[in-house]
């Protein structure tokens, strides 16, 4: 209800949430920041110290570190300069550049990658509870080397020689190389707590439904994308259609310019069904889950294609 309608993917349908017109909340705003702050950053140090110097537990380490960058570069892409050395261990800390953020992340995807498979040593296993990979270090190692090259890819137009060594080290090491290598995590299917929040913000509530532009977009109804109002094929596997069709509602309408008529069920949806983009069939059980996307195939596809027309790595 924040972030994805300053992105114009969804709109907001209710009319007290004034968000939809770029105004600032600073209590939804600042939920990341406490969030990451309070908890996930203490849970890295936790499990960083709970493994400390045994050498059964390097791949642990790396994992815990992976996993640390990415939320580390989600909330400095957010708010830039912030605190991060010595983050969560004191009460008053410095802000830091997001340049050396950024540098000391890289940093560090490099060791922890290259700490995964180097150690002949019989490695702890996290199994299940890794919600990632439960517990393939290969993979891990993967996911390490693709994010290092999206955030390579990330500094480009302002640190092009790091970038570049970065991103020739991160396809060199070994990124996906297939939609069975993606970084996602399942839902909660068990009803404890906000498990599947799409269908709890679009669906339950109707808090929100898709943008206009976005939905014009999809029908090839705007002069910088024209299909000669033909449907994007994408569209019917990403969105369910309302009642309207593929039409969705203008981001940022203020209260007194809703129509007097307003039914939510009108405007497509996110497609929130077992064929919809963000479920998969779940191994032999046969039972679709919704899931939220880390890192997949396709970025980093996109990304390497980057890389070689800037001249980073050879390729296409």
């Amino acid at each position: 209800l924040y972030d994805d309608q300053y992105a114009h993917y969804f709109s907001n349908c209710v009319q007290s949430f004034m968000t939809g017109n770029y105004e600032y909340n600073d209590s939804w705003a600042n939920s990341g920041w406490q969030e990451f702050y309070a908890e996930r950053e203490k849970e890295y140090i936790d499990i960083d110290s709970i493994c400390g110097s045994n050498a059964n537990y390097t791949e642990m380490k790396a994992m815990n570190n992976i996993w640390n960058c990415f939320l580390w570069q989600r909330v400095t892409d957010r708010w830039g300069d912030v605190p991060y050395v010595g983050a969560s261990k004191s009460t008053a800390v410095a802000y830091n550049s997001q340049k050396s953020i950024y540098l000391d992340l890289l940093s560090r995807l490099s060791s922890a990658c290259a700490s995964i498979g180097s150690n002949s040593t019989t490695q702890y296993n996290p199994g299940n509870d890794d919600l990632l990979y439960q517990g393939d270090a290969s993979k891990w190692k993967k996911f390490g080397y693709s994010l290092m090259l999206r955030m390579a890819m990330r500094i480009s137009n302002v640190d092009p020689t790091d970038a570049k060594t970065y991103a020739a080290k991160a396809v060199a090491g070994g990124v996906f190389t297939s939609n069975s290598d993606n970084a996602k995590v399942e839902d909660d299917l068990s009803g404890n707590g906000y498990y599947d929040y799409y269908n709890f913000i679009i669906t339950d509530w109707g808090n929100a439904t898709t943008d206009m532009d976005f939905m014009n977009y999809m029908r090839g109804g705007t002069s910088s994308y024209p299909r000669a109002n033909t449907l994007d094929p994408r569209a019917a596997y990403r969105f369910t259609p309302g009642k309207n069709g593929y039409v969705g509602f203008k981001n940022g309408t203020i209260s007194s310019n809703y129509p007097t008529d307003f039914d939510w069920s009108n405007y497509a949806a996110i497609n929130s069904t077992t064929s919809g983009y963000f479920y998969f069939v779940e191994g032999t059980s046969n039972v679709s889950r919704l899931y939220y996307p880390v890192e997949n195939y396709a970025e980093v596809l996109l990304l390497q294609a980057e890389a070689a027309l800037r001249g980073y790595i050879s390729g296409d």
